[in-house]
């Protein structure tokens, strides 16, 4: 998902995260494990950008911005849903290492 704007740069994107914890390619399966059931992983793990400015936090956005991230979050999750296997959806923000991030965008000069 890329959102553009008027002059043709882009200002949101969602892409799939370098280091997923979960993947959609992976078949569901179940096996058990002494008295446990153990299941893949399946699932998701993307990223919205929510702004190409680097420096800028979602609350110093303006309101349109903002809306278009409230937007991008609410259709991946409606796409998501789609998937049957697929039994519970999160959003979170994830912002700095003290969040627990470990890749950080390029900051545009």
């Amino acid at each position: 998902m890329l959102s553009r704007r008027s002059n043709g740069t882009w200002s949101l994107r969602v892409v799939p995260n370098r280091y997923p914890a979960l993947r959609t390619e992976i078949q569901l399966s179940r096996s058990g494990v002494g008295m446990f059931d153990s299941m893949a992983g399946v699932g998701a793990h993307e990223v919205v950008i929510e702004t190409s400015d680097h420096r800028s936090t979602l609350a110093d956005q303006p309101v349109e911005q903002i809306a278009s991230v409230l937007r991008a979050w609410q259709e991946r999750m409606v796409d998501l849903s789609r998937d049957v296997r697929l039994k519970s959806l999160i959003a979170f923000k994830n912002h700095g290492g003290p969040a627990g991030a470990t890749l950080f965008h390029a900051i545009p000069s």
